[in-house]
């Protein structure tokens, strides 16, 4: 579940500041290639292991970001702006 949420909400975060489009198409990519090079380094060292599951869960919370990114609660940090401001 860390993994997944962990993800899913850098692509989220990313999505606040990026409008749809290919810049989602590249952060998405830019996630899962950083989530996979994490993975075999972590294989490497002798206090961490590579795990499949954890890769799956990356690339599932990624997915489950960028769907979230496409809906109105991307919006979200616009509209706690537009509430900061008027305080």
């Amino acid at each position: 579940m860390l993994h997944f949420s962990a993800y899913a909400t850098l692509m989220l975060w990313f999505g606040f500041i990026y409008l749809p489009g290919k810049a989602y198409l590249q952060i998405g990519a830019g996630l899962t290639i950083m989530g996979i090079t994490m993975e075999i380094l972590q294989g490497i060292t002798d206090y961490r292991s590579f795990e499949y599951i954890d890769l799956v869960c990356n690339f599932f919370g990624i997915m489950v970001g960028w769907l979230l990114a496409r809906t109105r609660v991307s919006m979200a940090l616009i509209h706690l702006e537009r509430a900061l401001a008027h305080l």
